[in-house]
């Protein structure tokens, strides 16, 4: 062995793995960031002074919280207008301990439009796809 401390820091030197372990005086593992910026809430923002706008949403948010009528019902509707992808590789499976893994690579096979229709309180929903937005729609 040399006692030379520079021959020895050159000898240190090369493929070896060196970890340094840093004290700690909270848990293991930190706590997930609060933050999120991936993720947005969304609302509607009233022009400044436009009192016509703030009524006409307070009509529609009453019309929301009314009680259950077999009279008058409360139906919903949505539309979405989808992409159809097809994947160009297979997956790998999921193994223990490894996430599933997929290539991000797609093929378009067309679009078509979701339509939901539904009566919250009444618990009845009814969803339709269609290839086009122009077919009439029969709800039944």
């Amino acid at each position: 062995m040399n006692d030379d401390p520079a021959a020895c820091r050159r000898e240190m030197r090369g493929t070896r793995i060196y970890r340094i372990h840093f004290a700690h005086d909270g848990q293991a593992h930190p706590k997930k960031n609060q933050l999120k910026p991936h993720l947005k809430k969304c609302w509607c923002i009233p022009p400044e002074h436009n009192a016509a706008f703030v009524a006409a949403m307070e009509d529609v948010l009453e019309v929301y919280s009314r009680s259950y009528n077999d009279r008058y019902p409360v139906v919903c509707m949505d539309e979405k207008p989808l992409q159809l992808l097809a994947e160009v590789r297979r997956r790998i499976k999921m193994k223990p301990g490894m996430e599933e893994r997929f290539d991000n690579e797609y093929i378009r096979k067309g679009t078509c439009s979701i339509f939901l229709f539904c009566e919250p309180l009444s618990g009845w929903r009814y969803a339709d796809a269609n290839e086009r937005r122009t077919k009439i729609v029969t709800i039944y």
